[in-house]
């Protein structure tokens, strides 16, 4: 059994296909580039291949992070080419390596989330902008209302203590991008559009959610108390 590590992106029109189908996605890649993958054993046997974080349906990446076990050591680079020979468009694999370490698994390590979030906005000064974001995050509280979806209940939470940054990176005619780092994973997780709904419902400016473009750039674990990204892991 050999543990490899690949960074991928899920842009384009694959931004709109659901977790499920993008496994069917790479088990089938797997299967046309002619590498095994390692199956669980049982009466209903699945492939040993698992994504670091699950993306909601409609938001892009470029930075995703996946663990496949398959039966024969190869070269990361042979299998980065094959797999991206039979990917659709909007999938491909960036990098390939083996991991040597046995860690925890990548669901158990994610942390925070890094997003580029766009939308378009006018009559808006930079300055202006700059100081309503800053205004947002000086609340000791930011309530959000959240949909159960198991009940269909709503409830109020306070999400402040999720969002790690939020800043103005880029601003060009009439185009800006927030970016943020927030909590992400089993130990708490704040998704980017109920952020950015907090956002527009708390500030007077006027943005359509519907115009909205979110991009996920990294995922990270945190080790000694620092934010350590998802590629640094051999």
């Amino acid at each position: 059994m050999y543990k490899y590590l690949f960074q991928f992106t899920k842009t384009d029109y694959m931004k709109f296909i659901s977790h499920l189908d993008l496994m069917s996605t790479f088990e089938r890649a797997f299967r046309r580039a002619d590498i095994k993958i390692l199956y669980s054993q049982g009466f209903s046997p699945h492939p040993k291949l698992s994504i670091a974080h699950p993306l909601s349906v409609g938001i892009s990446s470029t930075s995703e992070y996946m663990e496949v076990e398959i039966e024969e050591r190869k070269e990361g680079l042979e299998i980065l080419s094959r797999l991206n020979d039979v990917l659709p468009e909007g999938i491909r694999i960036l990098n390939c390596k083996e991991m040597i370490e046995k860690k925890k698994s990548l669901a158990a390590l994610v942390e925070y989330a890094a997003y580029d979030i766009s939308f378009h906005i006018e009559d808006i000064e930079q300055d202006v902008l700059i100081k309503t974001i800053e205004d947002f995050l000086s609340e000791i509280e930011i309530i959000a209302i959240k949909k159960q979806m198991k009940t269909h209940t709503i409830k109020q939470v306070d999400i402040r203590p999720f969002i790690d940054a939020f800043e103005l990176t880029k601003y060009s005619q009439g185009v800006a991008t927030i970016t943020a780092i927030i909590k992400t994973g089993s130990n708490g997780n704040l998704n980017p559009e109920l952020l950015m709904q907090s956002f527009i419902e708390s500030s007077e400016i006027k943005i359509d959610p519907n115009e909205i473009k979110i991009m996920r750039t990294e995922l990270y674990f945190v080790k000694e108390n620092k934010r350590i990204p998802f590629s640094s892991i051999n």
